[in-house]
């Protein structure tokens, strides 16, 4: 680059040096797959987290657990289970005799650990009437983040925590065309 004069500014440049370095020093490699579903990934977040509600966030996720291919995916009626055992999506995958058993919350900021334990409870219920089949545990949630003590018992109990970022990511990768189906 000539400059004929003998200062520049180059302070806007700050953040993408700053990016390169740290992408240097972990190994990373510069994506433009990576920035562009970095960007993309907070607008759907802001659209769960503004948009949605409790029940369109649950179908939502049928919606996506359909798209992953599960040969069926129900919403089950409102658990009145006195011991808090809750699931808010379930879905079959018969060849691999796998049910995703899935508690979804719409929270902005944290999801505390109430929801690792109503689902680490439907889990164990389900496990103890059928044998055959292999019931993993997922807590969806737009939140921004797990409390501790929600990290600390989905870990105990094997439960996968996915935040809304991580999940916005999970649908942007399946693909959105058709997205209001869900709805």
């Amino acid at each position: 680059m000539k400059m004929r004069q003998g200062n520049a500014d180059i302070s806007d440049l700050a953040e993408d040096i700053e990016k390169v370095i740290k992408a240097a020093q972990t190994g990373e490699k510069p994506s433009v797959y990576g920035a562009v579903i970095e960007a993309m990934q907070d607008s759907m977040l802001d659209a769960m987290q503004n948009k949605l509600n409790p029940k369109k966030m649950e179908r939502l996720v049928k919606w996506y657990l359909s798209k992953c291919g599960a040969d069926s995916v129900t919403i089950p009626p409102q658990n009145a289970s006195k011991d808090g055992a809750d699931a808010d999506v379930i879905a079959n995958f018969d060849t691999l005799k796998v049910v995703l058993c899935v508690q979804v919350k719409h929270h902005k900021e944290t999801t505390s650990d109430w929801a690792i334990k109503q689902i680490a409870r439907y889990k164990e219920q389900k496990e103890d009437g059928d044998k055959e089949a292999n019931y993993i545990p997922w807590v969806v949630s737009t939140c921004d983040q797990f409390s501790e003590e929600a990290v600390r018992l989905a870990g105990i109990n094997r439960v996968r925590l996915i935040d809304g970022k991580k999940f916005a990511r999970m649908l942007i990768n399946k693909g959105i065309q058709n997205l209001d189906e869900a709805f």
